[in-house]
């Protein structure tokens, strides 16, 4: 912890900058990356979201000590037994002071990820559904935001699941962008979590209610 700077890095991090990439971002960018970029910067609620967070990057109010990457495979489990089962978060290598709302966007997106996975290939919206209920998502996701706010008490709970919401959106894009990496071309899983992403970008209010279970109050 000693080592960590005094202030927020003033540049945003690349998946806020997705949907306009900084020179430095090109020469790592395949066709299928090039392909993602297009797709975002012609849906306006992904653009306008992602600019949005960008923009108010290092405009917070109580910087803390963030992991700043967090997903499932950076989770490692302990114990041989349930009573003994510990979670453990791994690979702190980009940890710093942020904004909290980060690295609780990233663990609502985690879930939300998992339960695409389970839902993928479905059709429709609604079959999705039938195949993959929402309901044990919310259930994971609400009993961490409980233990988060009864741990933390964040100064405005409200606010920071809003925001929280929006990076949430944010971290699914960069997801799809990762795969895109790796890949010749756009995959159809990246397709649906950039469709998630646009959805939740444009009503993050409604999204923390009724998509991640959460209440307002």
């Amino acid at each position: 912890v000693a080592d960590i700077g005094p202030c927020i890095p003033p540049v945003p991090p690349s998946p806020l900058m997705l949907y306009a990439p900084t020179v430095s971002m090109l020469p790592a960018l395949s066709a299928a990356s090039l392909e993602l970029i297009r797709v975002i910067q012609q849906n306006r609620a992904c653009a306008d979201g992602l600019e949005r967070l960008a923009q108010s990057w290092a405009v917070i109010d109580e910087p803390v000590l963030c992991h700043n990457d967090f997903r499932w495979s950076n989770v490692l489990a302990t114990g041989t037994a349930r009573r003994d089962l510990r979670l453990v978060l791994v690979d702190w290598e980009l940890a710093g002071l942020a904004d909290p709302a980060w690295d609780v966007g990233s663990v609502f997106a985690a879930f939300l990820e998992s339960w695409l996975a389970r839902s993928a290939g479905q059709g429709t919206a609604q079959q999705r559904l039938d195949s993959a209920p929402l309901g044990p998502t919310q259930r994971s996701v609400r009993a961490f935001w409980s233990a988060y706010c009864d741990s933390r008490a964040p100064l405005s709970p409200r606010r920071l699941l809003i925001r929280s919401t929006r990076y949430a959106a944010a971290r699914l894009a960069q997801t799809a962008y990762e795969q895109a990496q790796v890949l010749p071309t756009l995959p159809s899983e990246a397709h649906q979590l950039l469709g998630l992403a646009a959805s939740v970008f444009a009503s993050p209010y409604e999204s923390a209610v009724h998509l991640l279970g959460l209440s307002l109050t």
